[in-house]
């Protein structure tokens, strides 16, 4: 417990016998807890702390179903699973949510919490706020929608000389020198995404009615900022708005799109072409082209522990639980749904990272970046409100970014191997960097693209789907323009269908930059007192999200940025070391 928690409000029951798709059974303990007197502090405490212990054990049921499904997107089972307990459970528990916070609200004992209870307080005068029973049913109608979309992606495979592979094979490709190779890669990629582009512009069309619906019944329509402002209050961003958001785009355009062009310049002249084409963004610069340095599951856990073993020792301990404990699903198949996170599966002592690995020297940076998200679920653990076990996604991101950048920075001092061998060969280390670089500058532009294009199409929810398409082609032509589309520019349009975001996490992409930037500032602490600035990382991690955004960003040493002069201090640096690096 806190210092400021009473601790006879410890909860007593982690509801472990509880079967939360039994809505009679769940119903019933819902009721019961409704019972519980809340009008001493105590008490109160004691009700909310239970309240998190039953929220773990139907979060972390859904959870488990979502990550059963995502393994194996073709298994009906599995996705009438999924289907089932969104339709039938989530009401049941979205309507008690509800009630509990209204509980909290109503108590006379609320005003006299301790401190550590102000910011999830804060929290669920939003929900309260929010909350309507009509958009129950359309929350369903969502989920459901993107449940469609991950099977769609997940069942899309790439048919190369007779052959059907993951998409994510496919893209690791095109970092192949040879451009022949390259362009029928990407032809063929664009062909399976075209072939899907209308079923995947038909459940779009359906969200972003639904979820303007959802706005509406909540107090936002368009006249009130539509979806964007209600999802920013969902999403309790009390720390920024749409207008520091759209001042961020402006931001990217005037300070890192130039930068783009500094790295167009440089690839053109290594690659020997007058002009980009869009299958030329992502070949190696050195050379290298597509290896496979990590290719085998033990052999990439293996580099993995080394380089958590590296930045602490207590990362490498932490990365053996998950390891031993079976938490780790990392290589791309058929029927996979695409894409990597971490999910925290609440009511279980461990998290869970999946992933899509094929071997590159990218899957190291993305088992880097997940194991950030497992590493900041375990330490926030230790919070008794379980509303605290998650931070602010801006936040959450910042943990799983620093560690990539952590990690790169202690990969050319790694033991050998049993072999003798270095883990990490320097010819790797080079790409690893020049690829690590080459992600941060291009993260931001990407970034940009992705929320501008949301926060147009919701604030034109009529918008058809040949207008998105422009609306998409235009924004790439702002933020991304370094390739020649000649030709092409039909594929240009549904370039966003591919990102998952959009479909499983609406308006959630800003988070990556105000994350970035608060990692590079962790990165520029740790080349100064690398000790010092793994134990503020640390210390901040185990805040979990029982400050608000900004303390968190000051515990870890950092501070919120959006502005044209924090985008040049931080971004412009991390040019001019890739410069260095590829002796441009």
């Amino acid at each position: 417990m806190t210092a400021d928690l009473d601790p006879s409000a410890a909860p007593t029951d982690n509801f472990s016998a509880l079967d939360p798709a039994d809505t009679a059974a769940l119903q019933g303990v819902i009721d019961a807890l409704l019972a519980d007197p809340v009008d001493e502090p105590a008490a109160l405490e004691g009700f909310l702390l239970r309240s998190g212990a039953l929220s773990a054990r139907v979060l972390g049921e859904s959870s488990r179903r979502l990550v059963a499904m995502n393994r194996d997107t073709e298994d009906a089972t599995k996705m009438e699973s999924v289907v089932h307990f969104q339709r039938e459970v989530g009401p049941v528990w979205e309507r008690a949510a509800d009630q509990l916070n209204r509980r909290l609200l109503d108590s006379p004992a609320a005003p006299a919490l301790p401190p550590y209870f102000s910011v999830y307080r804060r929290d669920a005068v939003a929900a309260k706020e929010l909350f309507r029973e009509e958009n129950i049913e359309l929350g369903v109608q969502e989920a459901e929608l993107g449940n469609r979309y991950q099977q769609l992606a997940g069942a899309a495979l790439v048919e190369l000389d007779g052959e059907q592979v993951p998409v994510p094979v496919a893209r690791q490709l095109l970092q192949e020198p040879d451009r022949a190779l390259r362009e029928k890669v990407w032809r063929a990629w664009m062909d399976r995404a075209s072939a899907d582009a209308d079923a995947v512009d038909d459940i779009f069309d359906e969200m972003v009615q639904v979820r303007t619906r959802i706005a509406a019944n909540a107090g936002f329509p368009s006249t009130a900022g539509g979806y964007v402002a209600y999802q920013f209050k969902a999403m309790a961003r009390h720390d920024y708005s749409p207008a520091d958001c759209r001042r961020f785009h402006e931001a990217v355009e005037a300070r890192v799109v130039p930068a783009l062009h500094r790295i167009a310049a440089l690839r053109r002249a290594r690659l020997g072409l007058d002009q980009l084409r869009p299958w030329d963004l992502s070949v190696s610069l050195l050379g290298e082209g597509a290896t496979q340095p990590f290719r085998g599951d033990a052999r990439l856990r293996g580099v993995a522990r080394a380089v958590f073993a590296a930045v602490d020792p207590s990362f490498a301990a932490d990365f053996d639980r998950l390891d031993g404990g079976g938490r780790l699903d990392l290589d791309a198949r058929a029927a996979k749904a695409p894409g990597a996170y971490m999910a925290d599966i609440a009511d279980e002592p461990l998290p869970f990272i999946f992933a899509n690995s094929t071997g590159s020297r990218r899957d190291l940076m993305t088992l880097l970046h997940e194991g950030g998200h497992a590493f900041h679920a375990l330490l926030a653990r230790a919070q008794p409100l379980m509303a605290y076990r998650w931070a602010p996604t801006e936040f959450s991101e910042v943990a799983s970014m620093s560690m990539e950048l952590l990690g790169l920075d202690v990969m050319g001092a790694l033991p050998p191997g049993p072999d003798g061998a270095p883990l990490v060969s320097e010819a790797d280390l080079r790409e690893l960097r020049a690829e690590a670089l080459l992600h941060i500058i291009g993260l931001f532009p990407m970034v940009a693209r992705l929320d501008a294009f949301q926060h147009e199409v919701y604030g034109q929810p009529d918008m058809g789907r040949a207008e998105r398409r422009a609306l998409w082609a235009r924004l790439d032509a702002r933020f991304a323009p370094t390739a020649d589309w000649s030709g092409l520019e039909a594929l240009r349009g549904i370039g966003w269908q591919g990102v998952p975001h959009p479909f499983t996490h609406p308006l959630y992409f800003i988070e990556y930059a105000i994350a970035q930037l608060g990692a590079l500032q962790l990165r520029a602490n740790a080349r100064r007192d690398r000790a010092g600035a793994v134990e503020a990382y640390r210390r901040a991690l185990q805040l979990g999200g029982s400050q608000p955004l900004d303390q968190l960003f000051v515990a870890a040493g950092a501070r919120l940025v959006f502005d044209e002069q924090g985008l040049e201090e931080l971004v412009l640096p991390v040019v001019d070391e890739l410069e260095a690096l590829l002796g441009g």
